[in-house]
């Protein structure tokens, strides 16, 4: 009889445990997010990357906007990290590093990748861009707002 109760105690904690586990991993993963925010990545333009420019970071950078347009944001935004990280000033790769993270709900990562591609478009005179940079931090901030309420 004491087996039976020890049987059952082990098999409910084993269910909670379990369901607790399904829930975070649902949560990480990001199923219950079905609405994207951003839905194309910024492109390079003629001018950038410069000639000479590591060919290994634009590859990174293509696999980045390939995975951005299947929408897989997670490893989209790996790739852009990785390009990042190297001291790159592309302001694409900061730029998509921000629409893959909102993309993702990180939306403070997104915000701080968003300012730094201004930045650096701004060093290019590239107010076009600076001026999608602003529409893209104005759709953080409705998102946002939309989640506090």
């Amino acid at each position: 009889m004491e087996w039976g109760n020890f049987l059952a105690w082990i098999g409910t904690l084993a269910l909670v445990v379990g369901g607790g586990i399904g829930a975070m991993i649902w949560a990480y993963v990001g199923s219950g997010s079905t609405v994207t925010l951003f839905s194309d990545p910024i492109l390079f333009t003629p001018e950038s990357p410069p000639e000479g420019q590591k060919n290994r970071l634009r590859e990174r950078f293509d696999k980045g906007v390939e995975a951005f347009r299947m929408q897989k944001y997670r490893q989209a935004k790996e790739q852009f990290l990785q390009v990042v990280r190297q001291g790159t000033d592309w302001p694409e790769a900061y730029h998509n590093l921000g629409l893959a993270f909102g993309n993702l709900r990180q939306i403070d990562d997104a915000v701080a990748s968003l300012v730094q591609a201004s930045e650096y478009y701004g060093q290019q005179d590239r107010g076009d861009a600076i001026a999608l940079i602003k529409q893209h931090l104005q759709t953080l901030k409705a998102y946002k707002e939309e989640q506090q309420q």
